[in-house]
């Protein structure tokens, strides 16, 4: 049975200046926030210093998502699982149709979203548009003349082996030395922060600790990643916010072995180790 989804707005502040949870870190050249739309794109972009080659968009969303008349909009369930077991192939294509249907429509609702106990979702406050214009944030990034990458990482989790490699190979292979990244998730929450906080490894990890790393990031504005939700509507999180850090914990490690990121990617670097 296949999940209930919900086409909803990723703000519900579309007079916003920047987009959500906004944070940069000049030092890394490296900025975090969580899902923009086309203003706040232009935004971002005029505040990222001029002293710099490409702007990267990192889009760090698993689910399906895109932008009608320039307002972000994804289709969402429990726990924001829609996309899961899909590979990249698969959520791209699942995507392109979604698109696709909703730019046939001489009218679309779209919903606000209502968080409820448990990760479960509702919808409400419903507004309908009439689309003029429908894209995927990979032509919307294009169309701002900035460069554009995905990671297919699930919401609340670690990422996963596959997506991990991903990105050590863009940023082996794609980023150049002044070069600007902006990660994005739909929050700018989790996804973002953890991501940031690697790539802060990978530039940094032979001359700064781990806990230092972390603490930077958290003081920058990222959630504190070693801090395991406690509350009731949110205690659902906790088995994956324990993983995703001990995954953090051994990322580092992976970075600072001389048989790690320097010589190998990362699901060969975990296949090392477990025959050791």
């Amino acid at each position: 049975m296949q999940p209930e989804l919900f086409l909803v707005f990723d703000r519900a502040d579309t007079e916003a200046k920047i987009a959500k949870k906004y944070r940069s870190c000049p030092d890394l050249r490296a900025s975090a926030s969580g899902q923009f739309s086309a203003d706040e794109l232009a935004n971002i972009l005029r505040v990222i210093p001029a002293e710099r080659q490409d702007i990267w968009i990192l889009d760090l969303r698993q689910e399906s998502h895109g932008f009608i008349d320039g307002l972000p909009v994804s289709w969402v369930t429990d726990r924001n699982i829609a996309n899961l077991g899909k590979n990249a192939l698969q959520i791209e294509q699942t995507e392109k149709k979604l698109l696709q249907d909703v730019a046939q429509q001489k009218t679309v609702t779209v919903y606000a979203l209502k968080k409820l106990a448990g990760g479960k979702v509702a919808a409400e406050e419903p507004m309908v548009l009439v689309p003029e214009s429908v894209e995927t944030e990979q032509q919307l990034v294009a169309a701002f003349n900035a460069k554009y990458a995905r990671i297919y990482a699930l919401d609340h989790n670690k990422p996963d082996d596959v997506e991990v490699d991903n990105f050590i190979n863009f940023v082996k292979n794609k980023v150049k030395t002044n070069d600007w990244l902006h990660f994005h998730c739909r929050g700018g929450g989790g996804r973002s922060s953890t991501f940031i906080a690697m790539y802060d490894m990978l530039r940094n990890a032979q001359d700064i600790t781990f806990i230092e790393i972390m603490q930077r990031q958290a003081q920058m504005g990222n959630i504190k990643l070693s801090e395991m939700p406690t509350t009731l509507n949110k205690i659902w999180k906790a088995d994956a916010a324990q993983e995703r850090y001990a995954f953090l914990c051994k990322f580092y490690a992976y970075v600072l072995d001389p048989e790690g990121f320097q010589t190998q990617n990362w699901s060969a670097w975990q296949k090392l180790q477990a025959r050791k």
